[in-house]
């Protein structure tokens, strides 16, 4: 069994291009599960059902000094004992993976997720995933790319490319309140992401300086949407005082969201496909759904009364009006810290799933619903967090990401809108994952 299981874990490095060092650390943990569940309603009056369960899972890592990396993946699949259950597959997983190819230069990264979601937000919201659930839907995203870190005399030169696919794997079972038309759903969609910085800290020059530059372009499925973002941007941190610093940057950005429009019939009304989803109009000439392009720029001060406390705010002009954004983080111990964070961003489902997972660490501790398998609320970081903490995000995408986090970086395979923020006349069903999984640094 070790052996069928070890492709898990070296399935991710395999995507990096790379294999198991020869003096790794590596932990492999399978097992097998069976289960016989009864499933009633004593509140509603509802059938009584019962099923029974084979799942097979994997726990494991690798360790070296190059190489870091864990998963966590369960395989279910259920048995309907008569017409009123059906049969159905579960996969519930996550991985990530860093690799170093050059030390101190070229690294690799990966990760991979697969969990359940709740699919519109107008629909039921299951508590146990058990039975037949309507509004649950099969959630998969990975991500591959590598990232530069270099130091030229004083300067600091860092580069990342990512390329994700996000796919929504949907059983269309969704039952909607008397009245409530079923809206386009989320599909699948690919997405580039390339950044670049240069800059030097404070030292040399009375301040610390950084221009960086980026771009983002994300195709989804669904009426061939297309997010197109770049920008361009320098930034300055002054110190004033021991324990205060003042913040400003300026910059240029762009953002672009159209689709296509879909096809009608002859009394006016959108073609559905197989799926229930909307038939894109290949004919069609693309449709602006938003738009923001100019100037931005923001000035604000970070404020480290002491060393287990950091404060941080900046207010400025973005997307076409005012831009409010912060942050405190307080070190609790000294392997574990909380933030509260404020953001205000244009973002869709995709995206936002991916640099969640993105954020998370190499090492996490997985708990599951001993019932479901499903991940029960947070995954736990083993390892210091890399990136900023998000607990609260104010998205201009409705609705706004939402998460609870401690140094605890949060990863809800969450929360978002089916496609980046826009107007247009036909909107995409939100997908509220039920997994949670947040990381928190603990080592």
């Amino acid at each position: 069994m070790r052996k069928l299981a070890a492709p898990f874990l070296t399935s991710i490095l395999a995507m990096l291009g790379l294999g198991v060092p020869a003096h790794a650390q590596t932990r492999i943990a399978p097992y097998i599960e069976v289960q016989q569940v009864l499933d009633a309603d004593f509140n509603n009056g509802g059938d009584v059902l019962t099923y029974s369960t084979v799942a097979a899972g994997v726990d494991g890592s690798v360790r070296s000094k190059r190489v870091e990396a864990q998963i966590s993946y369960r395989y279910e699949h259920r048995f309907g004992w008569n017409h009123q259950l059906n049969d159905e597959d579960v996969h519930s997983g996550i991985a990530r993976a860093r690799a170093d190819v050059v030390p101190n230069l070229l690294s690799l990264e990966g990760g991979a997720i697969a969990t359940r979601a709740r699919e519109d937000i107008r629909g039921a919201a299951p508590v146990f995933l058990t039975g037949n659930t309507n509004n649950v839907t099969q959630i998969y995203g990975v991500y591959a790319g590598p990232d530069l870190a270099t130091h030229a005399g004083p300067l600091s030169i860092n580069g990342s490319y990512r390329f994700g696919y996000v796919a929504v794997d949907d059983n269309n079972r969704v039952i909607l309140p008397s009245g409530q038309p079923r809206l386009d759903r989320y599909s699948h969609a690919t997405s580039h992401d390339v950044n670049g910085s240069i800059g030097m800290p404070s030292g040399r020059l009375p301040f610390g300086w950084t221009v960086s530059g980026g771009y983002t372009q994300e195709n989804a499925s669904q009426l061939d949407q297309r997010y197109v973002g770049r920008y361009a941007r320098g930034d300055v941190t002054l110190p004033v005082a021991p324990h205060l610093a003042l913040t400003g940057g300026a910059g240029y950005e762009k953002i672009r969201i159209t689709e296509r429009a879909a096809l009608r019939d002859a009394n006016g009304l959108p073609l559905l496909d197989s799926a229930g989803r909307f038939v894109t109009d290949p004919s069609s000439p693309r449709l602006l759904a938003y738009q923001t392009d100019g100037l931005i720029w923001d000035l604000g001060a970070i404020w480290r009364p002491n060393r287990r406390t950091t404060v941080q705010v900046r207010g400025g002009h973005r997307y076409g009006g005012r831009m409010i954004t912060g942050s405190v983080d307080y070190q609790l111990r000294r392997n574990t810290a909380l933030r509260v964070g404020v953001y205000d961003t244009v973002d869709s489902f995709g995206r936002a799933l991916l640099r969640s997972l993105v954020d998370l660490p190499t090492s996490f501790n997985v708990s599951r619903n001993p019932l479901t398998g499903d991940f029960n609320g947070c995954i736990f970081g083993t390892t210091p967090a890399r990136a900023p903490v998000s607990t609260t995000r104010f998205s201009r995408s409705p609705p706004p990401i939402i998460a609870a986090v401690a140094s605890m970086r949060c990863f809800r395979a969450s929360a978002a809108h089916g496609r980046s923020a826009s107007a247009a006349a036909m909107p995409i069903t939100n997908i509220w994952p039920r997994a949670r999984p947040c990381s928190m640094s603990t080592a």
